[in-house]
């Protein structure tokens, strides 16, 4: 359990890969009954200051009938593209990032529209 900054606390999964000067990340956040009321833009703020980012665009989006938002964000030597879900109590955040150098990877949209929420 992960203590969470406003109250409560949350159970954290979280998977990556690393490809060298890109990487693809998809993260599963469950959280306590006790835990304040989860928002899109309180997730959106958290990812970008957890990296001392620079939000560059951000749209809604859903996942069926669930709520979203697809934001791209810079940070020194890194920018990315990321997709939040809320679900329940569940935020689901998957991302692709690449060096400043780098596009992000042509394999974002295939990563992206792969993601699929499954029974249970």
């Amino acid at each position: 359990m992960v203590p969470l900054k406003n109250g409560g606390e949350a159970e954290l999964h979280q998977y990556s890969v690393d490809a060298g000067s890109y990487a693809f990340m998809a993260d599963v956040s469950t959280y306590a009954p006790s835990a304040n009321a989860l928002s899109l833009t309180g997730a959106r703020d958290g990812m970008v200051s957890a990296v001392k980012g620079n939000l560059v665009s951000e749209m809604p989006i859903s996942l069926g009938t669930y709520p979203g938002l697809q934001i791209e964000f810079e940070t020194q030597g890194f920018h990315a593209r990321a997709r939040l879900y809320i679900v329940g109590r569940k935020l689901y955040q998957i991302l692709s990032g690449a060096d400043s150098d780098k596009p992000i990877s042509q394999n974002t949209t295939r990563f992206f529209e792969s993601f699929r929420l499954l029974g249970g």
